[in-house]
């Protein structure tokens, strides 16, 4: 039981590991400012320029924002959401 469950763990554990892997290249053009968001942060957002889809597993996952605060500098929130994969 305990080698089905070792198994089973580093079988998924891939799939994790891809799942929350900083953004992709080909998700947005540009990737300046990265921020990770923590609960209560401060966030200067005047204009958002693009967002990622959300991930389509049952399970949380990253997300990015980009965005242009009140000054015209733009920045990448990376934040975590619950997929959508769970309807079903």
């Amino acid at each position: 039981m305990r080698k089905a469950i070792f198994i089973a763990i580093f079988t998924c554990l891939p799939a994790f590991v891809f799942a929350s892997t900083p953004i992709a290249e080909d998700e947005f053009e540009e990737h300046v400012n990265l921020k990770r968001y923590k609960y209560g942060m401060k966030l200067d957002i005047k204009r958002v320029i693009s967002v990622s889809e959300t991930p389509s597993a049952c399970h949380p996952g990253p997300k990015w924002m980009v965005y242009e605060d009140s000054t015209g500098e733009r920045h990448t929130l990376e934040y975590m959401v619950m997929g959508d994969g769970c309807n079903g």
